[in-house]
């Protein structure tokens, strides 16, 4: 909302280097790549995650909220393979609400996304 996100990558790139076993570390940096514009480092990112059909993922509590932004990272690349494959993942899910930590982050909608 303040224009600032460019702020989050410094910090994103260093936990993605120093924690690779945690990928949303890397959707966060791919996210803040797509906000600023540069799409041509957000890219790599998202076919890194999006291997073995985002296998990468852990299946826990922020699944469903980094599918979310990894939707939105496939739109702003223009990948619709990956877009596709998201689809097929989240449209289980279409009738809830996508949130992290008790709905501090929230991305509205998981229908948004279907």
């Amino acid at each position: 909302a303040q224009g600032r996100l460019a702020e989050l990558e410094p910090p994103l790139a260093a936990m993605a280097e120093r924690y690779p076993g945690q990928p949303a570390w890397r959707v966060g940096l791919a996210r803040v790549y797509v906000d600023s514009g540069r799409l041509a480092l957000a890219r790599p990112l998202l076919t890194e995650l999006a291997a073995d059909g985002f296998a990468l993922l852990p299946r826990d509590r922020s699944w469903i909220f980094n599918l979310a932004l990894l939707c939105e990272i496939a739109a702003a690349v223009e990948d619709g393979a990956v877009a596709a494959l998201l689809l097929r993942l989240l449209r289980p899910f279409a009738h809830r609400n996508v949130a992290l930590t008790g709905g501090v982050l929230s991305c509205g909608s998981a229908a948004r996304f279907t």
